[in-house]
């Protein structure tokens, strides 16, 4: 069940967070002290990074390959 479902059932504004306030700030303090914004964007500029090397490397595969032949299909004289 996730957070949306839990509030329906048990008649929850949808507006209203599922933690106290106390812990959000112990949360937040902790991240900010184990530098995990820094981590987070660090983490996804690399997967950024990746898949453009990845597209550039597929890109040039297709340009070097070989185009296949077009074949003409015949029709069949039927006598």
């Amino acid at each position: 069940m996730d957070q949306k479902q839990y509030k329906k059932k048990y008649g929850f504004p949808m507006t209203t967070p599922l933690a106290a306030k106390s812990v959000i700030k112990v949360r937040q303090t902790a991240a900010q002290k184990t530098g995990l914004g820094e981590k987070m964007k660090q983490f996804w500029e690399a997967k950024r990074q990746e898949k453009a090397q990845a597209s550039k490397s597929v890109a040039a595969e297709a340009v070097t390959a070989e185009k296949p032949k077009r074949t003409r299909l015949r029709k069949k004289n039927v006598a």
